[in-house]
């Protein structure tokens, strides 16, 4: 049986440093063979991070569910099967739709694992992989259950939480029989994927090394829960505390530690944490949710320094209206924990919008380029055919002018670099992406080069990441501050999201004011 080991790492502290230097050492110094390491994480973004720092095949570094889907020879996943997403839709008549993406079900990490907008399946697969008998039935009917697991027994076909289930009770070990088991963020797996880890952990050959945080459990409301990180090791076991912070300076890690201390339930096991020297800042930002038109001038006077800046949400919907001002006024932003969110990576999301403007607005440009920048604009605006067009176009080692290629008001609007009209040309359904990527140009043309210094997105969605300044959104739904009241173990996750917010900042923390004083983090 494999020696456990267990790594608690405060936020930046070099939890995923220490983890390399244990595989490092099991392969230099002990002679493990890096195919005999497997590491894996709670979400798919957690595992890419793993994959890009640990000196492991890439196949060896990614989540359970990927690992049980290998131990179980690739079952039919019911949920993930275009074919059978369709099937189910056509034969429940929609009224158990699944097969579209949700920001609600991408929020939870578990959940990230279905290509799913079907609430009851979520709430079904929630309550199996708790494995708590909470008020399930009275929200999703037994019709829904029944009809699920009849689809699949008659598809031969499984469904993610299936993959958990099957693997803890058929499966003995992880696939490939390794001999060190490593597990990050272990504070936030559910209870049937804790149980995998642990079957699997323990049958490693060497050694088993779980590493977490209690204090950053995010998602407790699908049953991860931080007690896990604190439970009394086996025999021979090892409990290491990082409690220096690389990230935090003085008054931010102080900040977040003084909101732990209103978490009913120790984080400890000898919790003693450093900070840098620096002293950092923790200030008041006087904009609220719904009015942040004047968080622009504090966000570009980081960002012309060459700092980054995160503005996180409790919840996503919060953020709505600093992405419409952040447009408006050409910001350009993205969330690069988060790229599958295409509200939160606009420059980003597949479209090339800014790299074809870019090439509109830039002379001098060769055929082939060209036609990149022209090749989505309506046929309508092209003298003769839009292929013709661009035929003549492509073979030109340098464009020096549209005449003849598009209309004239088209052609007089590249010679004098006019955005405004290549944005116009698109419909208004196409029109907003070209838009923005004008307004970044306008504020600085650079900009569409370069990775943005603004992060937008929710706490949950940069777990594990950082920037020098975070503006914090303190809105909360009603439901949640009332639930927080009633309810020791909501409130507690509500602390600890706020104390992951506020450990993202290596500079400074900036509350922004509530809409509702009565609906924010701090009523609670």
């Amino acid at each position: 049986m494999a020696i456990l080991n267990r790594i608690v790492g405060i936020p930046g502290a070099g939890k995923t440093q220490r983890l390399r230097e244990h595989v490092q050492r099991w392969v230099e110094v002990d002679g493990i063979e890096p195919a005999d390491i497997v590491c894996t994480s709670f979400t798919r973004a957690a595992s890419q991070v793993l994959r890009g720092r640990i000196p492991i095949p890439t196949g060896n570094a990614t989540t359970l569910h990927s690992l049980a889907y290998r131990a179980l020879e690739a079952p039919l996943i019911a949920e993930a099967d275009k074919d059978l997403v369709q099937q189910w839709n056509e034969a429940t008549n929609g009224a158990y739709a699944i097969g579209k993406h949700s920001t609600e079900a991408l929020e939870d990490a578990f959940l990230a694992e279905m290509p799913t907008g079907s609430k009851p399946l979520e709430m079904y697969s929630h309550w199996r992989a708790t494995g708590r008998q909470n008020r399930f039935l009275e929200e999703i009917t037994r019709d829904f259950a029944k009809r699920w697991e009849d689809f699949k027994a008659q598809t031969h076909s499984m469904d993610f939480q299936d993959l958990l289930d099957n693997a803890l009770a058929h499966i003995d070990r992880c696939p490939g029989d390794p001999e060190c088991f490593v597990v990050d963020e272990a504070q936030d797996l559910t209870p049937s994927q804790w149980a995998l880890a642990q079957k699997w952990g323990a049958a490693a050959q060497y050694r088993y090394v779980v590493a977490g945080d209690p204090a950053q459990c995010l998602f407790s409301w699908v049953g991860a829960s931080p007690e896990h990180l604190l439970e009394p090791l086996p025999a021979g076991g090892q409990h290491v505390l990082l409690g220096h912070s690389h990230r935090c300076p003085q008054l931010v890690l102080a900040e977040a530690e003084g909101w732990l201390m209103k978490h009913s339930g120790s984080m400890s096991q000898g919790r003693e944490v450093t900070s840098r020297e620096e002293q950092g800042g923790v200030y008041h930002m006087p904009v609220t949710a719904d009015d942040p038109e004047g968080l622009v001038g504090a966000l570009l006077e980081h960002v012309d320094a060459g700092q980054s800046v995160a503005v996180l949400g409790t919840c996503s919907y919060v953020l709505n209206p600093a992405i419409a001002v952040l447009r408006e006024f050409g910001v350009p932003f993205h969330n690069p924990y988060r790229l599958t969110e295409g509200r939160w990576n606009p420059l980003r999301a597949g479209t090339g919008s800014g790299q074809r403007l870019k090439l509109w607005l830039t002379p001098g440009q060769s055929g082939p380029r060209m036609v990149t920048a022209l090749e989505k604009l309506p046929a309508k605006l092209f003298q003769g055919t839009r292929k013709a067009a661009l035929d003549r176009i492509m073979g030109q080692g340098r464009v020096e002018s549209l005449r003849g290629i598009l209309v004239d008001e088209g052609a007089s609007a590249w010679e004098s670099h006019d955005g405004g009209w290549y944005c116009r040309a698109f419909s208004d359904a196409e029109r907003r992406p070209y838009e923005f990527a004008w307004n970044v140009w306008r504020r600085n043309p650079e900009y569409l080069d370069s990775e943005p210094k603004v992060i937008v997105g929710t706490i949950h969605s940069v777990k594990g990441g950082e920037a020098d300044h975070v503006y914090l959104l303190p809105d909360l739904p009603y439901r949640v501050v009332d639930e927080a009241h009633s309810d020791q173990k909501v409130m507690d996750a509500c602390i600890r999201q706020w104390y992951v917010g506020i450990t993202r900042a290596r500079q400074a923390v900036y509350y922004c004011d509530p809409v509702k004083p009565s609906a924010s983090i701090e009523a609670i």
